[in-house]
């Protein structure tokens, strides 16, 4: 894509997400009394103080606090290009080893129809993808007691698209699977394991080096980190020596992203997920056959 190209997409891409913006606010430009009564009613509840729109932000975000000892950590799903022999091992080393919790740390859907990116193979209506969506959520919900997801930079785009108007909660719900698990709009959970702190995440920032961007987070967040969005396995401590640090891998299957056959020197997509049990990290990674291999020493 040449350089005028790509101006001239942004261009369009701002004017649509002005006008979108316009449209969800047209309610409260033709209802200003309305407004002026909601902004009343929250000042009086909170005050008149710097920490009025801190409220407003928590309460649409809905943070997520976890607290267990024994949790699978899984990521970008990326569904309908996942994996359903990873997500079938997923089952299996949580009913072998007594697991009841999940983290899904985002982009569990792919959302490829509202992306701004040249679409460069076969795509599936997304249509198609709720109902790839509807069954991979019944299994989970099924399997594990306790199911908790946060916001990935694919169903931004959807949340993007929708002018912001639409959250995570209100994407889950077109799957028609509406309980057995939470979601966030942050991009990040925080999991509170045996007097340990571990931020599940999906952060912006992509890099090549492994284990580079959890590690800065490390330093900057000062606990343990696992890190979803980059498509890497592997796991380490942070420059300290004080925090465990891991790339999250992730349950797609990398035959089915397009993207990953592009000539590149970025990495080689690796899947995987893994188990956290009293603050002991194991991971799992499908070998060249697709079976899966343990990576990390279970506790006594």
């Amino acid at each position: 894509m040449s350089k005028e190209t790509k101006v001239a997409q942004k261009r369009r891409d701002a004017k649509r997400s002005a006008q979108q913006s316009a449209k969800g606010n047209l309610f409260q430009k033709k209802h200003p009394e309305w407004a002026r009564d909601r902004m009343r009613k929250i000042r009086a509840e909170n005050g008149r103080n710097d920490g009025i729109y801190a409220h407003m932000v928590d309460d649409a975000r809905t943070p997520i606090n976890i607290t267990s000892s024994n949790i699978i950590l899984t990521s970008d799903y990326h569904i309908p290009f996942h994996s359903l022999s990873l997500l079938q091992q997923v089952f299996d080393v949580a009913e072998e080893y007594g697991v009841s919790d999940v983290s899904i740390a985002g982009d569990f859907f792919d959302c490829d129809n509202y992306s701004r990116f040249t679409h460069l193979g076969y795509s599936t209506a997304f249509k198609q993808e709720v109902e790839a969506a509807r069954d991979v959520l019944d299994m989970v919900t099924c399997a594990f007691k306790n199911v908790y997801i946060c916001r990935g930079n694919h169903e931004k785009r959807w949340i993007d698209l929708n002018a912001g108007k639409m959250d995570m909660k209100m994407l889950f719900a077109v799957t028609e699977i509406t309980k057995g698990y939470k979601t966030t709009m942050d991009d990040h959970m925080m999991l509170h394991c045996n007097g340990e702190d571990w931020l599940l995440c999906h952060p912006r920032n992509y890099r090549i080096t492994p284990l580079s961007v959890v590690r800065d987070l490390a330093a900057k967040k000062h606990c343990n980190i696992v890190g979803a969005h980059g498509h890497q396995f592997d796991k380490g401590w942070d420059r300290s020596g004080r925090y465990q640090v891991a790339d999250g891998g992730g349950l797609f299957d990398v035959k089915s992203l397009d993207y990953a056959r592009e000539t590149s020197c970025h990495p080689t997509q690796r899947a995987g997920f893994y188990l956290l049990q009293d603050n002991v990290l194991i991971g799992f990674e499908p070998d060249h056959t697709g079976t899966v291999r343990l990576r990390g020493e279970v506790p006594a």
